[in-house]
């Protein structure tokens, strides 16, 4: 699922060109978080949660609904912008492009369409303006067969 949402972001263009300058799987976070922003802007996908609904089944393979929650971590460089005003308006087209790019895709067969979910500004540094923007899915996953 991931990578499908990867691939959806470095197809996005915006006023002609790509929208990111990277996007890339982040399992260390705070690590890529930490690192200076080459092109800006950038893209973390991240899988936020993964919640089971109850077992829907009461005879057979157990058959729940996974709900799963997938986070776009935005970076963009704010270079000579101590204050992050600047970094601040440019993000604005970035982020809006981001959900027009992702709201209603499928990102793999059997999932729903990805929902809209919050939206933060999740830090700034040195270096860098952070914003997360959610998306959630679902799909229903049945257990092979099991034997008694």
């Amino acid at each position: 699922m991931i990578e499908a949402i990867i691939k959806k972001l470095r197809q996005a263009r915006l006023n002609g060109k790509p929208l990111f300058g990277k996007v890339e799987e982040a399992i260390d976070l705070p690590l890529a978080m930490k690192a200076k922003i080459k092109p800006s802007p950038v893209a973390y996908v991240v899988e936020i949660s993964r919640r089971p609904g109850k077992n829907v089944r009461d005879m057979g393979s157990p058959m729940q609904n996974v709900k799963t929650e997938i986070g776009i971590v935005i970076g963009i460089s704010k270079t000579n912008d101590p204050q992050g005003t600047k970094a601040k308006a440019a993000v604005m087209p970035i982020l809006t492009k981001t959900r027009e790019t992702l709201f209603g895709f499928i990102p793999v067969d059997g999932c729903t369409h990805l929902l809209l979910g919050a939206a933060d500004p999740i830090g700034v540094t040195n270096d860098a303006l952070w914003q997360l923007e959610r998306f959630s899915t679902e799909k229903l996953e049945v257990a092979p067969n099991v034997a008694s």
